[in-house]
């Protein structure tokens, strides 16, 4: 008899896939990474360039760990990180606990990977609800029709939004 705590996304535990967790990245992996985003080549990185790191590192809220970040590891107090205070950055985004790269997420806009994403998701609320509260509506959506727990709405899933965000809307 198949028990709800056998599955996993609707796979069933014989049928998934043996793999690892994912390990966690190195010091040297996160200090290469926060340097490819120095993108105007002063040794220094502002927190735009931190927010954008740590985008591409799967952050769900890459402005406030640039923030946190940033007040960690900004000694000088000038509002930059730079390559003397690079180790206090990494030391932090190691507590983060972050296990992937996608140097992709930084060369292509959110809108050609057709898929909605939080952010998106939340502008849209804001032009159809109340500003104030579409984070909230955000947040009710995705618990309620992604599947795939990507905090992600995919072609997959775009009827059950639909679906819900007609429920929800005045």
């Amino acid at each position: 008899m198949l028990r709800s705590t056998d599955m996993l996304k609707g796979v069933h535990k014989t049928c998934q896939r043996k793999t690892s967790a994912p390990l966690p990245l190195t010091e040297a992996q996160l200090k290469s990474i926060f340097k490819r985003f120095d993108t105007n080549g002063d040794g220094r990185l502002s927190k735009q360039e931190l927010r954008d790191a740590f985008a591409s590192l799967g952050s769900y809220l890459p402005g406030w760990r640039a923030g946190r970040g940033l007040y960690q590891a900004n000694g000088n107090g000038d509002g930059y990180v730079s390559d003397d205070e690079l180790d206090d950055l990494v030391k932090y985004a190691l507590k983060c606990g972050y296990t992937k790269y996608n140097p992709a997420s930084r060369k292509r806009p959110e809108y050609q990977d057709q898929l909605l994403n939080a952010g998106e998701l939340k502008r849209a609320f804001s032009q159809l609800d109340k500003p104030q509260i579409s984070s909230f509506r955000v947040n009710q959506t995705l618990r309620k029709v992604d599947r795939y727990g990507d905090k992600c709405i995919d072609s997959n899933e775009l009827p059950d939004l639909v679906k819900f965000a007609s429920s929800i809307l005045p």
